[in-house]
């Protein structure tokens, strides 16, 4: 099913960035969020993508992501850290 599947896919990114590979960790988190939008963790997935693309230095696709998270999760308990990182990021630039 789906969110066995998604699933799968979140432990594969989780391992990816485990090793050091963040590029690949990020892009099958972007690949989760896409191919499975109503995954119950899109919200973790996304915020874990940011975190990804922040560590291999692509800091816009990071800000985008933590950007379109607030959009998204208002809510979310997570709400505190992505803007702190969002913060951090765009202080960079």
């Amino acid at each position: 099913d789906a969110d066995l599947k998604a699933a799968a896919t979140y432990g594969v990114a989780i391992s990816y960035e485990g090793k050091g590979d963040h590029r690949k960790a990020a892009d099958t988190y972007m690949e989760l969020m896409s191919k499975y939008p109503e995954y119950f963790n899109n919200d973790e997935v996304m915020l874990n993508a940011a975190r990804a693309y922040k560590a291999c230095g692509d800091t816009s696709k990071a800000i985008a992501l933590l950007e379109d998270f607030l959009k998204k999760y208002p809510t979310s308990m997570r709400k505190e850290e992505a803007k702190a990182t969002l913060l951090e990021l765009t202080a960079r630039k």
